[in-house]
């Protein structure tokens, strides 16, 4: 958007792709960085499909991340990640979904049964 205007180009927004628009902006180490973050996301969630301790917890990860996966899909068209109602929004449901993913875990003392009883 500020190199633009150098070029005499009379249009300056956005490439409305939020990865292009973040490898533009961060370079391909940003975008990299970025996407191992959502990478290393996935793969926590896919370990946690396996493990049932609690049905509720298992659907908050199963719908949490279905509903990340839709805006992901949806920053392909258009620049999301830069409004900053919907960027708290990414961030917040991920930190959800980790905090199921570790309620779901096995090493979980809250998921455990007491043998004292």
């Amino acid at each position: 958007s500020k190199i633009v205007p150098c070029y005499q180009v009379s249009w300056g927004g956005y490439a409305h792709n939020g990865y292009l628009q973040i490898a533009a902006e961060t370079g391909i180490i940003g975008l990299l960085a970025f996407l191992s973050i959502l990478l290393m996301f996935f793969w926590t969630v896919f370990k946690n499909f396996t493990l049932k301790e609690n049905s509720f917890v298992f659907f908050v990860i199963f719908g949490g991340s279905a509903g990340l996966l839709a805006f992901w899909f949806h920053s392909l068209v258009d620049t999301t990640f830069f409004s900053v109602q919907l960027g708290v929004l990414m961030w917040m449901m991920m930190g959800l979904v980790m905090t199921a993913c570790r309620l779901n875990g096995a090493n979980n003392p809250l998921t455990k049964q007491s043998s004292s009883i």
